[in-house]
């Protein structure tokens, strides 16, 4: 049998993510959308997941 200690558990659900890409920026990443083009593939996608049913 395996118990589970309450203080070791990891929160469900999260209110608010928060990302900082400038550490990834100083190992010379560099992010491929910017939040127009992203939401403009997002919205591409579910037109074409719509458009099939």
């Amino acid at each position: 049998m395996v118990r589970l200690d309450p203080q070791y558990e990891c929160p469900k659900e999260v209110d608010l993510l928060i990302s900082d890409p400038s550490k990834f920026k100083k190992l010379g990443w560099t992010p491929q959308y910017d939040l127009a083009g992203l939401v403009k593939e997002m919205v591409a996608s579910d037109l074409e997941i719509f458009k099939k049913r």
